[in-house]
């Protein structure tokens, strides 16, 4: 990665499942590199860096034993053009489902409000069908432009509505102004994250489903997971590690308190 013979590979993958042979090629990669001594990692298998980054599929970090300045294996969607944008909502269903009016419909107002102001919103009830990959649908969630999250008790506890919320973040680079600029976020009535306990309780939370898991693991094996889910045990580790930050970050932030300033918000900023 120096001198004269240094440069950068690029590679691209076609398909439904073409992110998900990019980051097997990732790890392949990352695996190759720790090998050959490239680069530095703890013992604990992490990659040394200053931000820490989970050694995962997503994005694995590492630092380059030379001079040259920190590397970064990141997975990616190609850049679309500046007037094609996307914007989406990420919500827990079982808010839709609640018997509570002050919870109730409030994914379902918001979009057709916006829908009326002529801006077209992405949604699981619009664009996912009987047969499609949750999972891609998740991750294109996850890389729109514009990201109106409704934050609740139930979304911080999913693991598809952390998914998303992951999936923004590390799309964002890890970067507070990024993630900033692309979420806005409406604290579902209820919900507290406004204090350092109350936010450490869904770090508590992921860590506690993690051990449970590995629990199971240690009785009986990693190999009684499957590509998935051994994926998904990964994806834990991140939620756990990251919720706080994202939330610390999200309550740093002056949003509309009220519902209907959230509509209004949105359908300026959208018109503008």
């Amino acid at each position: 990665m120096q001198g004269d013979r240094q440069g950068r590979i690029v590679l691209q993958a076609q398909g439904d499942r073409g992110r998900d042979l990019l980051a097997s090629v990732t790890m392949w990669i990352a695996d190759k590199l720790r090998d050959s001594g490239t680069a530095n990692f703890t013992e604990d298998g992490e990659p040394i860096a200053e931000s820490k980054r989970a050694f995962s599929p997503e994005s694995v970090a590492f630092e380059d034993r030379g001079p040259a300045a920190e590397e970064a294996i990141r997975i990616t969607d190609p850049p679309r053009p500046a007037n094609q944008t996307t914007t989406c909502v990420s919500y827990a269903w079982k808010e839709e489902r609640s018997a509570d009016p002050e919870r109730a419909s409030k994914v379902e107002l918001f979009c057709t409000k916006l829908t009326e102001a002529g801006r077209s919103i992405i949604r699981d009830t619009t664009h996912v069908a009987l047969g499609d990959r949750l999972s891609a649908f998740m991750r294109q969630i996850g890389h729109s432009d514009r990201i109106y999250v409704f934050l609740s008790d139930a979304y911080l506890k999913s693991p598809n509505c952390m998914y998303e919320l992951l999936t923004i973040w590390n799309t964002s680079g890890d970067d507070e102004e990024q993630f900033r600029l692309r979420t806005r976020v409406y604290t579902m009535p209820g919900t507290d994250v406004f204090s350092i306990p109350a936010r450490l309780k869904y770090a508590a939370h992921w860590k506690k489903q993690l051990a449970e898991t590995q629990k199971v693991i240690n009785e009986n094996g990693v190999d009684v997971l499957g590509p998935t889910d051994l994926k998904h045990f990964k994806q834990m580790q991140d939620f756990a590690h990251h919720v706080n930050e994202m939330l610390a970050q999200i309550v740093d932030i002056l949003q509309p308190r009220e519902f209907d300033q959230y509509i209004d918000r949105a359908i300026d900023e959208l018109r503008n």
